[in-house]
């Protein structure tokens, strides 16, 4: 998906700066509601520091980090 990106010079959603053409492929995004591509389960979507995430719930689930959730090793 990042070599497609950037074959396409990026996404942008912007009035202002033209930017790639990515956008017009997104799979999820801007999507909510309606059913993913894949499996027709409908798009959710989360808004995560005051921006929009589309995503969906079946083909991307939630991955619950283990308990204590810091592998660092400082």
């Amino acid at each position: 998906v990042l070599q497609e990106g950037i074959r396409r010079n990026g996404a942008s959603i912007d009035w202002v700066y033209r930017g790639g053409s990515f956008q017009n492929h997104f799979r999820a995004y801007g999507r909510s509601g309606q059913p993913c591509p894949e499996c027709g389960t409908p798009i959710a979507r989360r808004i995560i520091g005051q921006r929009s995430t589309h995503f969906c719930p079946a083909c991307q689930p939630l991955k619950v980090a283990p308990a204590g959730g810091n592998s660092s090793t400082s």
